[in-house]
């Protein structure tokens, strides 16, 4: 039975190639079939074998399903081949979004100052300020500018016996309060001062201007300021008018001042416990200065000269009158008040 279907097999063997090559293009068409599996039907009584395609027909009476695939089970996978080349780099890829802004850096080093910059057009026209003070009396006319002879001066008012006002054109070369003192030469010094008041008021005080020279003093242009302890500002005591013959004296009074015989006021107050005078001539240079107490401004000459007492019963005086070394502290003792007198 086994050799007979030996034979059987041989024979279904090349019927099968037969079949397959007479089966033409119908049979690569639909065989294997749509599952990859080839199906066929073997005659048990005549050994035949034909290809079906199962999704049309199925085997008959008499004959035996057979089913076998095409293709076998997958074997193992081989080993990787050998890389090939690198390929060509591709095109960019589209830019993405952008990050989150980062930390502010350091500032950097101060740069260069550029180059000015051309200059603007004028702007336009402020508006008008208000009138200066006038006159008062005819003694504010004293200190003004006026020219003789073509050289710059300024103007002095003086009155007569009579009470006629004199105007004097006063030049630098026409005499004032130079360094000098020798023959027909006018030498003008603070002579005598008293500061900080007394009980009655703070304003009972005064200065005194002595002419140590030859020759009359015109007091026109000329001026006595005052300046605080350690300060650097002038302020206007009085701008001075008149004139001073040789040996006379000059009588500034506060505005409280008790004596009666004061040739000008002034309102300025004068710090008891240190501070400065000076009196300035026509061209604006320092004829005179004197420092007190606790000063160290630039009026200080040497070293300042004691504090005046707070009363018009003592003042600080040059002995004799005029004298001058240039050291306050030598040049001004304590003594009793002589206002517009000899210093004793």
């Amino acid at each position: 039975m086994k050799k007979r279907f030996s034979k059987h097999a041989t024979r279904l063997t090349g019927l099968v190639a037969v079949l397959l090559a007479l089966a033409g293009g119908v049979a690569y068409a639909t065989i294997p079939g749509s599952d990859g599996v080839i199906h066929a039907c073997y005659s048990r009584s005549g050994g035949a074998l034909r290809v079906v395609d199962a999704s049309v027909t199925g085997c008959k009476s008499g004959e035996t399903s057979l089913d076998w695939n095409v293709r076998g089970p997958a074997g193992p996978q081989g080993a990787a081949g050998a890389g090939g080349p690198t390929g060509a780099p591709g095109p960019a890829g589209p830019m993405g979004p952008a990050g989150p802004k980062g930390d502010a850096g350091a500032a950097g080093p101060k740069g260069d100052a550029g180059a000015a910059g051309p200059q603007g057009l004028p702007g336009p026209q402020g508006p008008k300020g208000d009138p200066g003070s006038g006159l008062t009396s005819i003694d504010g006319l004293a200190g003004l500018a006026c020219t003789k002879a073509g050289v710059g001066g300024t103007v002095s008012v003086d009155y007569d016996g009579e009470g006629h006002i004199v105007l004097t054109c006063v030049t630098p070369t026409g005499g004032g309060g130079g360094g000098g003192g020798g023959d027909g030469t006018p030498l003008l010094r603070i002579n005598e001062f008293s500061t900080g008041g007394t009980l009655l008021s703070a304003s009972d005080e005064f200065v005194e201007l002595v002419n140590a020279g030859t020759a009359p003093a015109y007091l026109g242009g000329y001026r006595l300021v005052y300046r605080s302890a350690s300060g650097t500002t002038d302020v206007l005591v009085a701008n001075l008018a008149g004139s001073m013959p040789p040996g006379s004296f000059f009588l500034l009074g506060g505005s409280a001042f008790t004596g009666s015989n004061a040739d000008q006021r002034f309102t300025t107050g004068l710090a008891q416990g240190g501070g400065g005078l000076a009196l300035y001539d026509p061209t604006g240079a320092i004829v005179d200065s004197v420092g007190w107490g606790l000063a160290t401004n630039a009026f200080v000459e040497g070293s300042p000269a004691p504090a005046p007492p707070p009363t018009l019963q003592g003042s600080e005086s040059r002995l004799p009158d005029g004298d001058d070394t240039n050291n306050n502290a030598v040049d001004f003792t304590l003594t009793v008040s002589t206002p517009r007198a000899s210093n004793q």
